[in-house]
């Protein structure tokens, strides 16, 4: 009755050949029990875990009494393929001699589906940052060693992968920022979406300012940290450079003696000059201005 109604599929093969198969196997497999016992494990073994099903019939030749676990692909009746954990344990008699070899296997199709979408989509980030066209790197929070740098980030910055492997966040942070406690417990004690510009220094000194926007994750084990740092050097200059010159023209329009105005579609005043101000005053005050009238006598 345990062996019929197991939840696991079972084999039970004989040193002369016989084997015996349990309902689970068979309904595991498609087939009638006649039809399996028939057919016999080499026929029901998928072409490329051949190796496996010899690896499991060598503890015969070997009387090794110790279980093995392997995963090995059957063939089912339909011509679809089912994955397997099949647990293999040898059966002596008093002297050591085999008397027959049990085979317990459980269908783990489902887990290895799970298991090839996982690695699949593993790939195709790791493929996005990677290739990715903006500087990526990923470190550790703890040490803060970087533990991944894509390609971008090695241009950016002037360092080989290999360079960069064997360097932590303390190299590239200019010396004020490196021993900013403040900052340093900010990036650890941050989870998602932290943004910043700050300082770096490149390979050959040159110091660049990045846009820093980072996650928290998890890679092999450690708490991470994996980041975005876009060089905005040069917009930032441009943009000083464009406050520079706003401040020269007004400098300019200040202390020009004609009167300089602006106004909207409405016709009301945006911004005027000094000057403008002082005209304007001087219109205002002459129209308010109105003479006692004589009275008659």
């Amino acid at each position: 009755v345990i062996f019929n109604n197991s939840p696991l599929g079972i084999c039970i093969s004989e040193i002369n050949g016989n084997i015996n198969v349990n309902n689970t196997f068979c309904d595991m497999l498609g087939y009638t029990k006649s039809e399996l016992i028939e057919a016999g494990w080499k026929d029901i073994t998928y072409r490329g875990d051949i190796n496996k099903y010899h690896e499991i019939f060598n503890i015969f030749t070997s009387k090794n009494s110790e279980p093995i676990k392997l995963e090995k692909r059957f063939i089912k009746k339909d011509g679809s393929i089912i994955w397997t954990e099949v647990t293999s344990k040898l059966i002596t008699d008093e002297v050591g001699e085999p008397l027959y070899l049990i085979s317990m296997i459980r269908d783990i199709t489902q887990h290895k589906h799970i298991e090839e979408k996982l690695s699949l989509n593993e790939a195709r980030y790791l493929d996005l940052f990677s290739n990715n066209p903006n500087p990526m790197w990923v470190y550790d929070l703890t040490s803060l060693n970087f533990l991944m740098v894509n390609d971008a980030a090695s241009i950016q910055y002037g360092y080989s992968q290999d360079e960069f492997l064997k360097m932590s966040l303390n190299d590239i942070w200019l010396f004020e920022e490196n021993h900013n406690q403040a900052y340093v417990s900010k990036i650890k004690d941050s989870s998602i979406n932290t943004s910043a510009t700050w300082k770096h220094r490149k390979k050959d000194g040159t110091i660049i300012l990045v846009k820093i926007s980072s996650n928290r994750i998890k890679l092999n084990g450690y708490s991470a940290q994996v980041v975005m740092a876009l060089d905005v050097t040069e917009k930032v200059a441009d943009k000083n450079n464009l406050v520079t010159e706003v401040a020269k023209l007004k400098s300019i329009i200040e202390s020009t003696s004609d009167a300089i105005f602006s106004v909207d579609r409405n016709y009301c005043f945006t911004s005027f000059n000094s000057m403008h101000f002082m005209v304007m005053k001087e219109i205002y005050l002459s129209l308010i201005h109105i003479s006692e009238p004589t009275r008659p006598y």
